[in-house]
């Protein structure tokens, strides 16, 4: 087309130079929208040839069709809460795909489900081409008319890797486990291992995550008090662990674990711990704790003391614990008492 106009600006050049530069100058003006026109129609035909007469196309579960001057894909496997888009700092774990996704915190666990590593890799190429997912559809860019039937194949196989098929908890508990980023392994882990309704099974196999918090909350979750000892070698869960194995036992029962918990000082779920089953052996260190008076701990602390004092006082009889100078914690009862120093 764009020959035969030439063509014939040319001829009326020749003719009548008058009325060719009138014509060039239409040709310049319109020329613009004869070229949009003319791409428009090649889309329209690239889009018939790849998608049907119809421009919507079923390619195994999922069906393409194009908005705008996007593609759309709808795929009955993808999860709703699952959405993502071009942007850094998303949550995932894997910092080297947070870097240029960002996916909804409300999307996480979908995505954690649904992207192993090779997914993530191809959607970081696919998102830095404009791809985004919500509400359980595609949409990508329709650039060039010529990738179109590859565009479309790489939308449906990367919707057919994000389709949960098999049951989640299994891809879930892999992830956990097998994938080759720690920061995703870990963050996976333990939002699997504190969840609600985890089996028993899920979490003997999380027990052998490489991350500590992970290992930590499935052997509370299982009681598990060999590997909750274990864990007393790991000094970023050590004091955590100790707590855990104080769960359930009355006053004094194990004065050891008493010892070590005091060690711990003073850790938040230590100073829970002592004030379940603490005895007045462990008001000292719980008495220096509380000089953190406008911490946590601090609060805490003076909470757990009072816990001790009431299982300490006899019926008919008082505890007083000094907070200044050399006093120390005294009961007593009508017939005497009984004093026992805090320092």
């Amino acid at each position: 087309m764009s020959a035969v106009v030439a063509t014939l600006v040319g001829v009326l050049s020749v003719v009548c130079p008058a009325a060719g530069l009138a014509a060039s100058l239409v040709v310049f003006m319109f020329a613009p929208l004869l070229v949009g026109y003319a791409l428009e129609q090649r889309t329209r035909r690239r889009v018939r040839a790849v998608l049907g007469e119809g421009g919507r196309r079923q390619i195994g579960e999922a069906w393409v069709w194009t908005v705008g001057g996007s593609l759309a894909l709808k795929h009955p496997g993808l999860a709703p809460s699952l959405g993502f888009r071009t942007g850094a700092g998303g949550r995932t774990g894997d910092w080297e795909f947070d870097n240029v996704v960002a996916v909804s915190p409300a999307a996480l666990p979908a995505f954690w489900i649904a992207a192993d590593a090779d997914t993530r890799a191809v959607l970081r190429v696919l998102v830095r081409d404009g791809l985004t997912l919500s509400g359980g559809a595609m949409l990508m860019p329709l650039r060039d008319p010529a990738q179109l039937e590859r565009q479309v194949r790489r939308m449906v196989d990367l919707a057919n890797r994000l389709a949960v098929s098999e049951p989640w908890l299994d891809r879930a508990v892999d992830r956990a486990l097998r994938d080759p980023s720690p920061g995703l392994r870990a963050q996976v882990g333990r939002w699997l291992a504190a969840g609600p309704g985890v089996p028993a099974e899920a979490h003997r196999l999380l027990l052998a995550s490489p991350d500590p918090e992970t290992v930590l909350l499935s052997a509370k979750a299982l009681d598990d008090r060999p590997t909750l000892v274990r864990l007393l070698d790991d000094p970023t869960v050590r004091a955590r662990a100790a707590a855990a194995m104080a769960r359930g036992l009355e006053p004094g029962a194990d004065p050891a674990l008493e010892e070590y918990l005091i060690s711990q000082l003073p850790a938040l779920s230590v100073i829970a711990a002592l004030a379940d089953m603490g005895t007045v052996a462990a008001v000292p260190a719980l008495r220096d704790a509380q000089g953190l008076a406008l911490t946590e701990a601090g609060r805490r602390a003076r909470d757990a003391v009072r816990s001790i004092q009431a299982r300490a006082a006899p019926s008919r009889g008082t505890v007083a614990l000094a907070d200044e100078g050399g006093g120390g914690l005294s009961t007593a009862d009508e017939q005497g008492g009984l004093s026992v120093a805090a320092r």
